[in-house]
């Protein structure tokens, strides 16, 4: 099945510890810092875990603002064309600049029936990306239309 990546600020832990059972309820390989040790090269090890995923989902909060680490692995899914990309904002905050063209879910809370109804959508989110990206590397025509 997939391997996620998740990118969050610390602050929002308890959010991760909600989600991340729901998604391997599903059947998903998950990735973040938890799975660090002591003595780790941890950018070295992150940048692996991130690179050898299918899909980053970003966890967007209030404090994610001051953070320069999830800007960071946006950055690096934005780079490749091979790792989906999957924000979420949480709360009354703005989506940042550098994702604003991307369909970002907004959900109110993070309470545990929000992040349950969260994790089906990312379920099915997951499930198109590899999908699209299954279908390019089929060598599939590539179409775009642009409309307003």
């Amino acid at each position: 099945m997939a391997t996620v990546y998740v990118s969050y600020k610390g602050e929002d832990q308890a959010i991760v510890n909600t989600l991340v059972p729901l998604l391997e309820a599903k059947g998903r390989t998950i990735r973040f810092d938890q799975e660090l040790f002591i003595g780790a090269a941890w950018r070295d090890h992150l940048m692996g875990a991130i690179l050898a995923s299918d899909v980053l989902l970003v966890l967007w909060t209030e404090n994610t603002y001051q953070s320069q680490f999830v800007p960071a692995e946006i950055g690096v899914v934005r780079a490749s064309s091979q790792i989906g990309l999957l924000p979420v904002v949480i709360g009354e905050v703005g989506i940042p600049p550098f994702i604003q063209d991307l369909w970002v879910e907004r959900i109110p809370n993070a309470e545990p029936a929000t992040l349950r109804d969260l994790s089906e959508k990312l379920d099915v989110s997951i499930k198109k990306h590899l999908e699209y990206r299954n279908l390019r590397k089929k060598g599939r025509p590539k179409i775009f239309i642009s409309h307003t």
